[in-house]
């Protein structure tokens, strides 16, 4: 029952405007031929005049999402048209409108008839009457249908969804129109079309109820997109997983997803050091996958088809269709040690990777053994993990776990968040609500949190306790894991 009533919605969905179209188109060549019209000539007009509607409006929207762009990638035609609307928006958006509403009254105009008749039908076509209630003639129907449909079906609905879409590429297609705006706001300023609007608006903007603006930050998630627009890649997911021995050696696992957009370099690194050296390495994975670029458009957080393809190349998730394939690539990913015997982890894709195509994600897994003493395992010690991000991230996690014959549990955590050497207070709580575990005194605890600043250094402190000790833990949920800390990736 379930799928028959989803096909008849379906089918609804697409007869109901192909019928409605092919009436409407039906019963306007029948007219036009009882009026003693060309309506090829009239069709012409239309076409002509949908196509000026569909680059004003293509232009307002594709302008509004490219205002902000670095104007030195622009050039031409582009880059002028762009910097005339800098110095002066009104413009695109006020001189757009008295074009476009002129436009659509030329439409209705050109709907206008004393009679509407229909193929086959012989006579007039009777008005909508409703004894007591309405009686609307049917060239009033008809005309209001013509200027509507046609209109949103092929001028303005197409035009914002592909300038959403693609923007730039819109942008240059529509900066054609851009002298019959200019020419049309010069109309108007003239004769002073636009004195009451002004009036209008500068009244409200007074008001009380107008006269503060709010500063409002961006989302986490555009706030994000923009940043790996300008770096050119991100590190999309980073979840370290260190296990801690009771001789105080360790491992550590480390799961990396780079995304990039615009191939800043070759070589990308993650650094590692403990209080003890190195004693092994071993690569898990590593591969490339081609990805789809992410859009100003796309919408927020884990809704966006972008980040949906990218987690499911971790496993976290379902991708889209749209999702990723399999790139040939010549990847490695190596460790050297600095003089300060700390550990730098190089993924290197040897240029064998191709960006013309797109965007590409390269995803690692890589585990590390530390020395005893790496970490400190005596009662009443206290030790720290400190975890920085350089570029772009979404998605930060950590797990911190003992071993189970460790004779010790965490307590005592103590979160902090640098911006250099300057306290971040915010990413501070941020930080701590990120924080869970199980139980009072702990054997680990994890953390989730989303959208790290670029810059930042998380720090994560705690104490060693015997397990009979009374642990003192920050009051956060037991018994359960914490979403993700950011607000779009949650939404």
């Amino acid at each position: 029952m379930r799928k028959a009533l989803s096909f008849c919605a379906k089918a609804l969905k697409f007869a109901v405007p192909l019928g409605t179209g092919i009436a409407l188109l039906a019963i306007w060549i029948s007219t036009e031929r009882t009026s003693g019209r060309f309506y090829f000539q009239d069709f012409v007009v239309l076409v002509v005049l949908l196509i000026i509607i569909f680059l004003a409006d293509s232009l307002e929207v594709s302008y509004s999402l490219l205002r902000y762009k670095d104007i030195e990638q622009f050039s031409g035609n582009a880059r002028r048209v762009l910097e005339e609307l800098h110095q002066n928006e009104g413009l695109v958006y006020e001189a757009r409108e008295w074009l476009v509403t002129f436009l659509i009254v030329l439409i209705t105009l050109r709907g206008e008839f004393d009679n509407i008749s229909a193929p086959f039908y012989g006579k007039p076509l009777p008005s909508l009457s409703i004894p007591g209630i309405v009686d609307i003639p049917a060239r009033t129907i008809f005309s209001l249908l013509f200027t509507t449909l046609p209109v949103l079906w092929f001028a303005q609905g197409p035009s914002k969804r592909i300038a959403r879409a693609s923007s730039l590429k819109v942008f240059e297609a529509s900066v054609a129109i851009w002298g019959l705006i200019k020419k049309v706001g010069w109309l108007v300023n003239l004769l002073g079309l636009d004195g009451p609007a002004d009036i209008t608006s500068n009244l409200l903007i007074k008001s009380d109820r107008f006269r503060d603006e709010q500063n409002l930050k961006p989302s986490d998630f555009a706030f994000y997109v923009a940043s790996v627009q300008r770096y050119g890649y991100s590190l999309h997911d980073l979840a370290n997983h260190v296990i801690i021995n009771p001789d105080g050696s360790s491992t550590i696992k480390q799961r990396i997803l780079y995304y990039i957009i615009a191939r800043p370099c070759n070589v990308f690194v993650r650094k590692l050091k403990t209080d003890a050296p190195s004693t092994g390495f071993k690569v898990l994975k590593i591969a490339a996958y081609q990805v789809p670029r992410i859009q100003d458009s796309d919408p927020a957080g884990k809704q966006s088809p972008v980040v949906k393809s990218l987690n499911a190349l971790l496993g976290d998730e379902q991708g889209p269709d749209l999702a990723w394939k399999l790139l040939p690539a010549n990847l490695s990913v190596s460790e050297e040690v600095d003089h300060e015997n700390r550990s730098h982890y190089r993924i290197d894709t040897r240029g064998s990777i191709a960006t013309d195509s797109g965007a590409f994600a390269i995803a690692a897994e890589f585990e590390s053994s530390w020395a005893p003493g790496s970490f400190k395992v005596g009662i009443g010690e206290r030790d720290r993990y400190l975890t920085s991000f350089d570029c772009p991230t979404y998605r930060y996690r950590l797990t911190i776990e003992c071993a189970q014959d460790c004779n010790f549990r965490i307590s005592e955590l103590a979160t902090d968040a640098l911006c250099g050497e300057d306290p971040h207070w915010g990413e501070r709580d941020r930080f701590q609500d990120s924080l869970g575990y199980e139980s009072l005194s702990p054997r680990g605890l994890y953390c989730d949190i989303a959208y790290p600043f670029p810059g930042t250094r998380y720090i994560l402190g705690w104490k060693n306790t015997h397990p009979l000790g009374l642990a003192q833990l920050p009051n956060l949920e037991r018994n359960s894991t914490p979403e993700p800390r950011g607000g779009a990736l949650t939404a």
